[in-house]
């Protein structure tokens, strides 16, 4: 076994709720929380996820998440955008247009990596447009239900380290897209290891 594929076993069987807790520590409010703290934050987001995924699966039944999209009204465009600078998107939801944007360019960059490092016997590489489709759909189900614990749940933070407010914190939507893009796509591993591939393929490792 090489080390890339050491390293992806490792990836591989590490626990979400450890790569959302890392997430959670890139946010400056959030990162001065306890870790027990932490984990029941992760844990009602997570809660949102699956609340999210229940109801796509009891008005459509069990689909692929282009499914699901072109059901809700929501169209998928997939373009090819070469890099402007050192990283480029991979996937957006327009909340103007309601519209989904996936860039194969990206897309098929990850893709190509992982097949060159012959590593994808660990990672699916046909199924990658589908994760990024669902990781957006999260934040058009977020339009939908503004209710959620991810919506309306404040903490509280300081500005300029002096006066008290009570904020969102944005990073809960990402962990959220992050998570219903694995449960909607059926991954066995994290959507996030997808993000580590692109950063290897970018830096050439």
């Amino acid at each position: 076994m090489n080390n890339l594929a050491e390293t992806l076993e490792k990836l591989i069987n590490k626990n979400d709720e450890d790569f959302y807790v890392t997430m959670l520590n890139q946010d400056l409010t959030a990162k001065k929380f306890s870790y027990d703290k932490k984990k029941e934050i992760v844990a009602n987001v997570l809660k949102v996820t699956e609340q999210f995924k229940q109801v796509l699966v009891k008005k459509f039944g069990e689909r692929k998440p282009t499914d699901y999209s072109q059901l809700l009204g929501v169209p998928v465009k997939f373009i090819e955008e070469k890099d402007a600078f050192s990283y480029n998107f991979i996937g957006k939801y327009y909340e103007k247009d309601k519209q989904i944007v996936v860039n194969l360019y990206v897309v098929n960059q990850i893709a190509d990596y992982i097949r060159a490092k012959q590593v994808d016997n660990l990672l699916d590489t046909e199924i990658i447009s589908q994760v990024v489709v669902a990781h957006e759909l999260f934040h058009y189900m977020q339009e939908l239900y503004p209710d959620t614990f991810i919506e309306q749940k404040l903490y509280e933070s300081k500005i300029l380290g002096l006066f008290k407010i009570k904020t969102k914190l944005v990073v809960l939507e990402e962990i959220g897209a992050v998570s219903f893009s694995k449960t909607l796509s059926n991954l066995s591993y994290n959507p996030l290891i997808y993000n580590k591939m692109y950063a290897m393929a970018k830096n050439k490792r």
